[in-house]
């Protein structure tokens, strides 16, 4: 699921806040660059695992647009273990995308 940097850090910081819990002692710009490093490292690693296939998903087009998102996704993981994959779209809510870039 990709997602802008922004958006990911607005949503941690939120959630710590949330959970009145102790988030990391980073400024914006560390913690930006902290989560974009991460996420390369795990890009990075996904595409030369040669055991691992995956998929990129951008999250606010699969809020968005989920009729055009979700059949990526059921022909990626295969219809056949999928026999309810109409009910994904009952399980999107905009409403959850509060963090927006």
């Amino acid at each position: 699921m990709t997602r802008a940097i922004e958006e990911v850090a607005k949503s941690q910081r939120s959630m710590v806040q949330r959970l009145n819990t102790k988030g990391a002692a980073l400024d914006d710009a560390q913690l930006h660059r902290g989560l974009a490093a991460h996420r390369d490292e795990i890009r990075k690693w996904m595409r030369t695992a040669q055991h691992v296939e995956s998929i990129e998903i951008d999250y606010p087009a699969l809020i968005n647009d989920p009729q055009s998102v979700i059949p990526k996704v059921v022909e990626f993981l295969g219809g056949e273990r999928l026999p309810h994959a109409g009910e994904m779209l009952s399980a999107i809510d905009a409403s959850l995308h509060r963090q927006k870039g």
